[in-house]
């Protein structure tokens, strides 16, 4: 699964199925942020969220994320602590993502996705073809389970000899 991330699309095994009991990994849909420390500090300044010094001084990262995503999800009229959202992930691409949703969560509604995409293009200077992707959330279990690693079943075919069903089981 590492290998083949980040995902531009989610595929069908990673979609959770809870009438069926299948709880894949955790993915986060968004855009990862380089130099995370240096940009959610850019923002913040820019915006004028935050003087140098308090940044400096007296905050913590998290105190600095909370602070420039509660500014954008106001821009796009998301409630702050409910819409864009700061998350970890496995990746060769980078650690910090600002998270649009995940596989099994969808709190940006629809008619405000293409919205908050805008603004975090916009804040963090990323491409304007820059599409969100999925990645593997930090806090899963990386010993992936053998549903995500396996190929799936060859085709055996059928001769006259062999019990159908026998040739499906084994």
């Amino acid at each position: 699964m590492l290998k083949n991330e980040p995902f531009e699309k989610l595929p069908v095994p990673y979609r959770p199925v809870q009438e069926r009991g299948h709880h894949p990994p955790r993915l986060s849909l968004g855009f990862v942020i380089r130099k995370e420390l240096a940009e959610f500090r850019r923002v913040a300044l820019r915006e004028g969220l935050a003087s140098a010094r308090d940044i400096n001084h007296r905050m913590c990262f998290s105190e600095l994320v909370g602070l420039v995503l509660g500014h954008l999800n106001e821009l796009c009229g998301l409630p702050p602590k409910e819409g864009m959202r700061a998350g970890w992930v496995h990746s060769r691409e980078g650690i910090a993502v600002i998270e649009l949703e995940t596989n099994y969560d969808w709190w940006i509604p629809e008619e405000k996705l293409e919205e908050a995409i805008a603004v975090i293009k916009e804040h963090f200077n990323l491409p304007k073809d820059a599409k969100p992707k999925w990645y593997l959330e930090n806090d899963v279990d990386q010993r992936e389970p053998d549903e995500y690693l396996l190929p799936s079943k060859p085709h055996i075919p059928y001769d006259g000899a062999v019990n159908f069903l026998t040739a499906f089981l084994t």
